[in-house]
């Protein structure tokens, strides 16, 4: 469940600290944590929480974004982004009514096999940052046992 943490960085930069209190709650046969709360703070010193869930009984997998005028919020589950003011509640976009979550997966795989043939094929991530990501997801870990919060 890493494209959360690529999400936060993408959108907001990259992190400066990380905080976080990870658990296995679930009986899932899995080695790993099932619902990590992670708290990051940003090099601009915007402030994010990203809940990792694998435990709840109903998908969910949500952004919200705060402003000083509107809260956004992206479900994935619906495909929606919607702008909640205090003046309306408006849909900002949405997918495709014939869109399928396996048009990702192929997209990217396509242009992975086109990159194959053409090097000069600008990726969609980088190296760099897959890295960053996996630093923010070590120092969970880490801010998890120490419990205390980490600094890239």
């Amino acid at each position: 469940m890493i494209h959360q943490i690529d999400l936060a960085i993408w959108l907001f930069g990259p992190v400066a600290e990380v905080n976080a209190v990870l658990s296995k709650r679930s009986e899932l046969d899995i080695n790993g944590d099932d619902v990590s709360n992670l708290l990051l703070t940003h090099r601009s010193g915007l402030t994010g929480h990203i809940q990792l869930d694998m435990a709840s009984p109903v998908y969910r997998c949500e952004v919200e974004v705060m402003t000083n005028g509107s809260v956004f919020n992206w479900s994935y589950s619906q495909g929606i982004l919607l702008n909640h003011s205090p003046e309306e509640y408006v849909i900002v976009d949405q997918v495709p009514e014939d869109f399928e979550r396996n048009d990702l997966f192929i997209k990217h795989m396509t242009h992975f096999l086109g990159r194959l043939a053409d090097n000069s094929l600008a990726p969609l991530c980088s190296l760099q940052d897959g890295i960053a990501a996996l630093r923010v997801a070590i120092c969970a870990r880490e801010a998890n046992v120490s419990g205390k919060k980490i600094t890239i």
